[in-house]
């Protein structure tokens, strides 16, 4: 078996109904996400976070 170690950079975006949902809300379900598909994960770290509101027009 070959094992292959790599850093991997994502754009995500997602709508949350309430006012709590901060950046290691964030990450915590980026990193669950990623576990659920299979991935074993060494670890997470959000950069440049910003959080914006967008009207849905």
């Amino acid at each position: 078996m070959r094992k292959i170690k790599a850093k991997v950079l994502i754009d995500v975006e997602s709508s949350f109904d309430d006012n709590e949902t901060d950046i290691s809300s964030i990450e915590y379900f980026i990193r669950q996400d990623l576990q659920d598909k299979g991935w074993l994960v060494n670890g997470t770290k959000v950069k440049e976070f910003g959080m914006k509101e967008e009207n849905d027009e």
